[in-house]
Order: structure tokens, then C-alpha cells, then sequence
């Protein structure tokens, strides 16, 4: 059923964990199977440092979201957020993902986890404008999505 280097890199996951230091954590779950990813991101300066995760479900949840995390570490906030499902079942050269459901969720949990620290950030830029005495912009008094996605 599963392609034999799919099977390795599932017994050889290396990004899972909690993430100490974590600055930004997406939490997606599809109702239809139970699978859960919950992505913690370490974020300095636009720049992802670090990528970990904990996951319920799949090998093929399980074995995508490991690849990503892997792929997220250096990357930039920016780069992070052209990912698409398609890309993420492309990362695995010869090895044909079919699992649709698996790059949706992946994809969510990517994004919002840097939802989550956009957030994170516009809270701190109405911290100090608030600190400096000036008046907050409309466009910063609305909250960004929330940290967990149902798919």
C-alpha cells in the first residue's frame, strides 16, 4: 500500500515534538478521519528558525508534515506562505502522494501558525503605539484568524 521510502522516512521522522521557544502554533484537524497537526514555529525577524510538530493520524499526515517542517526551517515568513497542498505532496520527488485530505491539512496548519504570529505581532505594535500615546489604526484593531482549522 505504501511506497517503500514513504515507510522509511515514516520510521525515521525527525521534527517531532513540542518546540521550545515556539513563537507561532497552527492546530488543524479534519473531522472526516480524526488526523490532527499541531505545528509549532520558532520566527525571528521574518525568518522561521526552527519547525516542529505533534501529530494524530496518518502515516501520510504523519510523513507530510515532518517534510514540511524540515522544509519551513530557514525559510522566510513570506516563502512559507506561497506553499500550496500541491506543493507539499511535491516534495517527495518519485513518490506519488495521493493523499488530499493529508496536504489540506498540512497546508492549514502551516498557515495558521503564521496567522499566529501575525497576530502575535500586530498585539505587540498596539502595545507600543498605545505605550507612545498615539492612536491605534483601524486596520490593527481587528484580530487575525484564529490558531485551529476544522476541516
Amino acid at each position: 500500500m505504501y511506497n517503500a521510502k514513504f515507510l522509511d522516512i515514516f520510521q525515521q521522522v525527525s521534527n517531532y515534538g513540542l518546540l521550545r521557544g515556539a513563537n507561532a502554533i497552527g492546530v488543524a484537524t479534519d473531522e472526516n478521519t480524526g488526523d490532527i497537526v499541531k505545528l509549532y514555529l520558532k520566527i525571528e525577524n521574518g525568518m522561521i528558525l526552527d519547525s516542529k510538530f505533534k501529530a494524530f493520524g496518518s502515516i501520510n499526515t504523519i510523513v507530510l508534515v515532518d517534510k514540511v517542517s524540515s522544509i519551513l526551517a530557514n525559510n522566510s515568513v513570506s516563502d512559507a506562505r506561497k506553499i500550496t497542498p500541491t506543493q507539499i505532496g511535491s516534495y517527495f520527488d518519485d513518490i506519488q502522494v495521493s493523499s488530499d485530505y493529508a496536504k489540506n491539512l498540512v497546508y492549514c496548519a502551516i498557515n495558521l501558525a503564521l496567522d499566529d504570529y501575525e497576530e502575535t505581532l500586530r498585539k505587540e505594535q498596539i502595545k507600543q503605539l498605545k505605550a507612545e500615546g498615539k492612536e491605534i489604526p483601524e486596520d490593527l484593531k481587528k484580530p487575525r484568524n484564529n490558531k485551529t482549522y476544522v476541516l
